[in-house]
């Protein structure tokens, strides 16, 4: 929240704490690791069986993909093209967005409703993935334990987001 005050009010602060203020972004990588827990912790019995792969997928959908497209819908009316040009550029942008892949091809993340919504994109692939990694993660527990591979995933992603936050320009 503060990274977006940042760009609209900066707070007054010596510059190392607003350094840390714009490096907000790094949030995300601690959101995507907690969600990555949430799902593998609800879905831990999961086997790569098609009826619970097709049940996981069709729960997904129903959750993330129905909101989604309903806030595209309504943010067509803010970001309507004003001539063919744009209206073009509004096609592409928009059937990424729809297929979840804006995040992927930068020049469309930030556009229109985009702005707001890259990280389903992001998320969208790791559902994809997600199937397939249970059995990665299964292993790794029985050979690790449960608190040993969160502490890895933890650690790394603790090391990428100091990592940004100490070289970033």
């Amino acid at each position: 929240v503060v990274l977006h005050l940042q760009y609209r009010a900066p707070l007054a602060a010596p510059p190392l704490l607003r350094r840390f203020f714009l490096n907000g972004a790094c949030a995300m990588t601690l959101f995507f690791v907690l969600s990555g827990v949430v799902l593998a912790y609800g879905y831990h019995r999961l086997r790569p069986h098609a009826p619970d792969i097709v049940a996981f997928y069709q729960a997904r959908f129903a959750r993330i993909y129905v909101p989604y497209a309903l806030l595209h819908v309504l943010a067509l009316g803010w970001f309507a093209p004003a001539n063919a040009q744009e209206l073009s550029a509004a096609i592409y942008i928009n059937a990424l967005s729809a297929l979840g892949l804006q995040a992927w091809f930068p020049n469309a993340a930030m556009q229109g409703a985009n702005g707001g919504t890259w990280s389903i994109s992001v998320e969208f692939f790791f559902y994809a993935l997600f199937p397939a990694l249970l059995p990665c993660l299964a292993y790794l527990r029985r050979r690790w334990g449960t608190l040993r591979v969160a502490a890895y995933v933890s650690a790394l992603s603790a090391l990428i987001g100091f990592a940004d936050y100490v070289f970033a320009n």
